[in-house]
């Protein structure tokens, strides 16, 4: 844990961080001492170089990376870096994607943000009504 012995978990995503953010959030909502822990959002990260100053931040505070990212490139690149500077890190949407790739005998379309897009869309249309 960091310094003020209050756990930290950077939320990292390719999108809004929205995702990553609640999952954390309902994580932590199951040990009901560490409710106050403080999640730190860190959105839109796209490139390699951004994600090596998550992990070192992450590393810097002493704290856990819960990521979103949809790429496989950047998923394995968190993975390699997570261990590189020892932060304990967990892909939340990776194996569900997977996973879903397996069942629907599709290949996934690996774009950030789409489930934000057809949210948007919905209360555009909702809007509309």
């Amino acid at each position: 844990m960091n310094d003020t012995n209050r756990p930290l978990i950077l939320a990292l995503s390719d999108s809004t961080g929205e995702t990553a953010q609640q999952t954390a959030r309902a994580g932590l909502a199951q040990f009901g001492k560490f409710e106050d822990a403080s999640v730190l959002l860190v959105s839109h990260v796209l490139n390699e170089r951004d994600l090596e100053q998550c992990v070192k931040q992450a590393a810097a505070l002493d704290a856990m990376l819960a990521y979103t990212l949809v790429g496989p490139v950047l998923r394995g690149k968190v993975k390699e870096l997570a261990h590189k500077h020892d932060v304990l890190a967990v892909d939340l949407l990776g194996p569900l994607i997977a996973r879903l790739s397996t069942h629907l005998g599709e290949a996934p379309l690996y774009t950030p943000g789409l489930g934000h897009e057809l949210d948007a869309d919905y209360f555009r249309r909702i809007e509309a009504i």
